[in-house]
């Protein structure tokens, strides 16, 4: 059945943010989504009305709702009808940051499930700090703020506060299709007037804001063509008079409103738009579709759409000479001409059609409602990962499913949810509250009712100051009282099993979600009874391309424990299953603290040498000879040139390849290949425990973890991860008069000294250790991007850095 979906907006005039409004509208399936257009009851809004019924779009007309009292006096009138319609979606079109203020407040409110807005144009400064207040605040209750441009995203996190996981930008998208036209035979002749002169069009209302003027006056410095403004508003009488002034009234033809504007393009030779400011242009966006070489202003939103000297030429806003210059360029070159309109059109092929939008808001719908759409696998990751961990909730259960879910605090509802739940034949229903904050993403998920897991949370999130124990019990009160939220009513259906996985099967998971991609993996802690300590451990792979690694710590894991029973410095393996159409692993619990926490310069000796004694310990593993140099050597030489090899000169290459020549066979060993503080924990015996085997290699080199291990101390130590100079920090550890370099020097001599590894063997290894870890700078950076990296943000790779240090 098709979900009811409210469109909203303050506006009176027919500009672009409602025509890209209207595009949406038009373009949605309406076998899934239900539109109804709300707009103010208000003279001038009969261009919407008439746009709304062409559509088929219903329209429900409210009162209209002014920035100040007026609307704040009106917002129950909208609530109550909000709360009687019911819709599942509140999408507000905003003009500017502050627009539909009150229209997303009365959705809040109402409690409408999704809620969202559009801002289609920056520029906004709050006139003072009842008002900034009053933008955050609202901003902290919308589920997301979709924006046209980086640079208006950028303004909202940067300069207005609002929080920057709910803001995305979704650039406007146009129609190609209707925008291939063919010219009317006459057309181009009535433009001209008869006259055999290259024309130059700009449709765009006669505003302020549009930058006529500027145009105007650079039309004097371009003497041979005719210029077309196509379009109406309340400039137009001045803009004749400036054109009368500057005496070039002769080459300027004012067509008022078009509904032609795709034959207009097709009939111009050049497009020219000199706005102050914009958010995404339509009329950019068509223009590049319609195939016609562009002269704009380089301002936010339009330098994100054109690539200046490749699909256009962007000029400084408000210069006239440059304007000008830029226009003869274009006019006095036909291949440029050529170029500049091809390369604009596969841009918008290549992601700005009206087709990608749609779908990409539509996304954004189904992940407020909580669904995962079935483009996030190939969305960027910052669309991404915000769309998964706000599922997280889907681990909690075999086959979970959401009954039902509120944002604001409702007290008593989680008992009346639960007994719908299970009327409705739900077992296992659990209620989840996604913490620690409301307005970000969760990084743990909480079953409420379940006493041992709230107790094991609180504790682990320590309570030593004053303030903190006043907000734990805080919330302990709002907790008992009913007032968290949001809150996620989580059931199973009968027919459902246990997937195979080796938990109690009533034991509630403390799901926790902490890390900052999608590919991090959700730990799950299962709690039996009362007490506050939970019985076993599982971790979800979150995304499919997470389970190889998962399955491999299974893998290693589970030999080490079946050859090792009695090895000690391992999680002990227990079993693996799926849920949620994923991979999971089983496996005991492992009391301590993390190494990042408690290390120190005055312990770093004791911590690096008991850190050896285990890796030494786990080299006696007996495992299969080294298999090849092949798979270990060569293998990842070669990876790491066709990753990095655009960024290193060949006399670089060719000094790595003959470092590693004279590596000798060396004993095979289970390498972690991500030894470090952050994933060692100290038991309270203060034994190290080395956790997350998913990057492991079960029969690899030696020396390897203990390096990256040493290594990782120390720029820790250094705060070096946080300022950047890893390279110094690198340099001092492998100096052994250095305080951290003696630690270092001590742990390599115990350790070769044990697995007789030769010294010459051990500076290889070194340089072998960056190669392999260098995958993960490339992986990270392929992840933001969804694309092969630039060659400048290769070059900031840390690994790559320590590369270039171990060679020099």
């Amino acid at each position: 059945m098709a979900r009811s979906i409210f469109f909203y907006t303050d506006s009176r005039v027919l500009g672009g943010a409602e025509n890209a409004m209207f595009m949406l509208l038009e373009n949605l399936d309406r076998g899934e989504w239900q539109p109804t257009l709300l707009f103010d009851d208000a003279p001038g809004v009969e261009p919407l009305e008439e746009r709304a019924a062409a559509l088929a779009i219903p329209v429900l007309r409210v009162g209209p709702l002014p920035l100040g009292l007026a609307g704040a006096r009106r917002l129950p009138a909208l609530v109550g009808l909000l709360r009687r319609q019911q819709p599942d979606v509140f999408h507000a079109h905003m003009s500017s940051p502050v627009a539909c203020k009150w229209g997303l407040a009365a959705a809040v409110l109402a409690r409408v499930p999704a809620v969202l807005g559009t801002v289609h144009v920056g520029e906004y400064r709050p006139p003072d700090r009842s008002a900034d207040w009053q933008l955050r605040t609202l901003a902290h209750g919308v589920g997301r703020y979709l924006t046209v441009s980086r640079a208006i995203a950028t303004e909202l996190v940067e300069v207005l506060g609002w929080p920057a996981e709910k803001v995305e930008v979704v650039h406007n998208g146009v129609d190609v299709r209707g925008l291939e036209v063919a010219v009317p035979p006459t057309l181009r002749q009535e433009l001209s007037e008869g006259e055999e002169r290259p024309l130059v069009l700009t449709p765009a209302r006669l505003n302020a804001q549009k930058g006529h003027p500027v145009l105007l006056e650079a039309i004097a410095e371009v003497p041979d063509a005719l210029f077309l403004f196509a379009g109406e508003g309340p400039e137009r009488e001045p803009l004749e008079a400036l054109a009368e002034q500057l005496g070039v009234a002769d080459r300027v033809r004012f067509l008022g409103r078009r509904e032609d504007v795709p034959e207009l393009l097709a009939a111009c030779d050049v497009f020219a738009l000199p706005s102050l400011y914009e958010g995404t242009s339509l009329a950019v966006l068509e223009a590049m579709a319609a195939g016609i070489p562009i002269v704009s202003s380089a301002i936010g939103g339009t330098d994100e759409l054109v690539e200046d000297g490749r699909s256009g030429i962007l000029v400084p806003p408000g210069d006239p000479t440059a304007l000008a210059a830029a226009l003869r360029r274009v006019l006095e070159d036909a291949d440029l001409r050529k170029s500049l309109a091809a390369a604009a059109r596969e841009r918008v092929r290549a992601g700005l059609t009206l087709e990608q939008m749609t779908s990409r808001v539509s996304d954004v719908y189904r992940e407020l409602l909580g669904e995962v759409p079935a483009a996030t696998a190939a969305a960027p990751e910052s669309q991404r990962n915000p769309a998964l961990r706000r599922r997280d909730w889907r681990f909690a259960l075999p086959a979970a499913e959401l009954v039902e879910s509120w944002r604001l605090p409702s007290p008593g509802r989680s008992r009346r949810a639960r007994r719908r739940a299970e009327a409705a034949g739900f077992e296992d229903v659990r209620v989840y509250w996604p913490g620690p904050l409301p307005q970000r993403l969760p990084q743990f998920w909480l079953p409420v009712e379940s006493d041992a897991a709230v107790e094991y949370l609180l504790a682990a999130r320590g309570a030593d100051s004053l303030g903190e124990k006043a907000l734990h019990g805080l919330w302990r009160l709002a907790r008992r009282a009913g007032l968290l939220a949001p809150l996620y009513v989580i059931g199973r259906r009968p027919s459902t099993g246990d997937e195979e996985l080796d938990l109690p099967p009533a034991a509630p998971l403390l799901l926790l979600t902490g890390g900052h991609r999608s590919i991090n993996k959700v730990v799950g802690l299962a709690f039996e009874g009362t007490e506050a300590k939970p019985s076993a451990a599982v971790k979800f792979a979150r995304v499919p391309e997470a389970e190889p690694g998962l399955e491999r710590e299974a893998r290693v894991l589970g030999r080490l424990a079946e050859e090792r029973p009695d090895l000690a410095g391992v999680p002990r393996f227990r079993s693996k299953g799926r849920r949620a159409g994923r991979l999971a692993v089983v496996a005991d619990v492992v009391e301590g603290r993390s190494l990042l926490e408690l290390l120190r310069p005055d312990n770093f000796e004791e911590m690096a040498m008991r850190v050896t004694a285990l890796l030494v310990e786990l080299a006696r593993t007996e495992v299969p000879g080294v298999e090849s140099r092949q798979r270990l050597v060569e293998e990842p030489l070669a990876d790491f040139e066709d990753k990095f090899g655009a960024v290193l000169a060949e006399p670089v290459l060719a000094s790595l390849r003959s470092s590693l020549v004279g590596l000798g066979r060396l004993p095979a060993v289970p390498e972690h290949r991500d030894c470090s503080p952050w994933n060692l924990v100290v038991t309270p015996a203060g034994d190290p425990v080395l956790l997350d085997w998913e990057s492991a290699e079960p029969d690899g080199l030696p020396a390897l973890d203990l390096l990256y291990f040493l290594v990782n101390c120390a720029l820790v130590l250094d705060g070096a991860l946080e300022s950047g100079r890893t390279r110094e920090s690198y340099a001092r550890l492998l100096d052994p008069a250095s305080e951290y370099g003696q630690v270092a020097q001590r742990a390599v001599n115990e350790y070769a000294s044990a697995l007789r590894i030769a010294p010459e063997d051990f500076r290889r290894l070194r340089l072998l250790c960056w190669i392999i870890h260098s995958r993960s700078d490339y992986r990270h950076l392929q992840l933001e991007t969804g694309d092969r990296p630039r060659s400048e943000d290769l070059r900031k790779g840390m690994f790559l850095g320590l590369v270039e240090e171990e060679l020099r």
